[in-house]
């Protein structure tokens, strides 16, 4: 490796390392944000909030990533073009494909590494993550009784104590109320202890010298209005002791397997193992539509008016031909595809059981018979109806699923090349604007980022809506910022100045002295 590819490697890692751990930290305050209400005053110690941030901090690499090379490029080359590094480069027979050689190579290295990480690591940090905070959301706040207040987090209790010792277990003048559902409960005492046992699952308060009282209402409502007084007893002690469970209290340990069914959580293996299964369940789904129909319809297993096959119109309206669904395609669109099944194209079971039928003249046994035929027959075309609306909307799920799972199967690589796009649009408009530091390229990069952002965001849409294919949906991104990477390297490599004000008043120049030419020729 020559000298100056080693200083090119230098000026850009150390702006890539310090981008990529501001932008990882930027979204965790973010995530901090999201979930903050629900992860305060649990009494976590930072050992959980470093595990926690850890893992999602692994979960934010894939979109941390790109923004950091695009913000480390602009960084870099802005740097070298400001100091002249990038002129004498060119001066001294240096094109600017060679000096950005050692970078691309090492972007191009880094993006198979994100690759093989979104695939293994990521997926193993997600599952963790989400475990994690999953049991996080789920513990209560910890167990804070404070002096002088009613303390009602304990299910059932409320319990307010008026003094409480430095030692936090000794307690003076306690109140405890009891709300059982088969009694009411009201304990008062004069002092008392409390502590847990079975490792913080249960807590116990020792009373002493109070009283209980306790109300029984009448169970039985019927009892005449005397008879129906509640009881009430009253007793007194020296020493008690009071057994609360407290196990909502504790972090609990969720089974990391009730969640690894989620596509976030799987390799590629697994996401084209749960296509494949998916794609076998869709297709039962068909042929059981097709059979039920040849079984009730046997007249309308070949050709149906237009001479289009009727299990092919089967397969094509009511369940999807695999790229188009039209029916229950989202729960957002059930507007404009309400529950509309195929069999509405020829059966009419709207007809009521007490409806005026066309065999009200015929002799009485005759009609009788038939409109028992009849009404039978509604009653099974109904069934029938109902069924086929269910499997329309069970296949569609099962097709949404499958193209969320090849959504993200696509997205692993499409994330690991948008590092590539977003070294090839950062290094070129860095050496064109000639500006480094933090003012202009972070500018920049947010609009990039953005843009990147929205784009990603509105093809996964499209993909999961089937109005695009998968492929283009998870690189919808890529697809549309390439073209941008490539105008700004072809612009580098003219040395155009595109963001200096000269630029843009020679253009307009020559724009204005070429339509004033052609109005004084005409």
């Amino acid at each position: 490796m020559k000298k100056i590819d080693k200083l090119l490697l230098g000026a850009f890692i150390g702006p890539f390392a310090l981008t990529s751990v501001v932008v990882v930290f930027i979204l965790l305050m973010q995530f901090l944000l999201t979930y903050f209400d629900e992860l305060a005053g649990k009494g976590f110690g930072p050992a959980i909030y470093a595990q926690l941030f850890l893992y999602f901090g692994i979960n934010m690499t894939p979109t941390a990533f790109p923004l950091g090379i695009l913000l480390a490029s602009l960084i870099t080359f802005g740097n070298l073009g400001e100091h002249g590094e990038l002129t004498a480069l060119k001066s001294a027979g240096i094109s600017l494909l060679r000096v950005l050689l050692p970078i691309f190579v090492f972007v191009v290295i880094w993006s198979v590494l994100m690759y093989f990480s979104h695939n293994y690591v990521v997926t193993k940090a997600n599952l963790k993550a989400f475990t994690l905070l999953h049991d996080l959301r789920g513990k209560k706040p910890s167990l804070d009784i404070k002096e002088g207040v009613f303390y009602n987090k304990i299910p059932g209790y409320s319990i307010k104590i008026n003094k409480k010792f430095p030692d936090n277990k000794t307690l003076k003048d306690l109140i405890i109320y009891d709300q059982a559902k088969d009694k009411r409960s009201l304990t008062i005492a004069d002092s008392g202890q409390m502590y847990t046992i079975y490792q913080g699952r249960y807590l116990v308060m020792e009373l002493f010298n109070g009283n209980n009282y306790i109300e029984e209402p009448v169970k039985d409502s019927k009892k005449k209005l005397e008879e129906r007084i509640p009881k009430f007893h009253r007793t007194s002690f020296e020493a008690n002791k009071l057994v609360l469970n407290i196990e909502s209290f504790q972090l609990g340990k969720t089974d990391e397997k009730s969640l690894a069914y989620h596509r976030y959580m799987k390799t590629n293996r697994q996401l084209n193992h749960d296509i494949d299964s998916m794609g076998i369940e869709l297709n039962k789904i068909k042929q059981t539509t097709r059979e039920a129909f040849n079984h009730h319809f046997p007249f309308l297993n070949d050709t149906e008016p237009g001479g289009e096959s009727f299990n092919s119109s089967i397969e094509n309206e009511a369940m999807g031909d695999g790229t188009n669904t039209p029916y229950f395609k989202d729960e957002h669109n059930k507007n404009n595809h309400e529950t509309t099944s195929i069999a509405n194209a020829y059966i009419d079971t709207d007809i009521e059981d007490n409806s005026d039928l066309p065999m009200k003249q015929w002799p009485a046994d005759e009609a009788t018979s038939a409109t028992k035929i009849i009404k039978e027959a509604l009653k099974k075309a109904r069934n029938l109806k109902d069924t086929l609306a269910r499997q329309v909307v069970e296949s569609s799920y099962i097709q949404r699923e499958i193209n969320s799972h090849k959504i993200e199967r696509n997205k692993k690589l499409a994330l690991a090349v948008s590092c590539i796009v977003m070294f090839l649009i950062g290094a070129p408009l860095g050496a064109i604007i000639k500006r480094g530091g933090l003012g202009i390229p972070v500018i920049i990069a947010t609009i990039f980022f953005l843009l990147n952002y929205i784009v990603d965001i509105i093809g996964t849409d499209w993909a999961k809506e089937e109005f695009i294919d998968t492929v283009s949906g998870a690189w919808a991104s890529n697809i549309l910022l390439l073209p941008f990477g490539l105008i700004f390297l072809r612009q580098a490599w003219k040395d155009a100045r595109l963001l200096e004000a000269d630029f843009y008043l020679i253009l307009w120049e020559k724009i204005r002295e070429r339509f004033t030419k052609k109005v004084k020729i005409t």
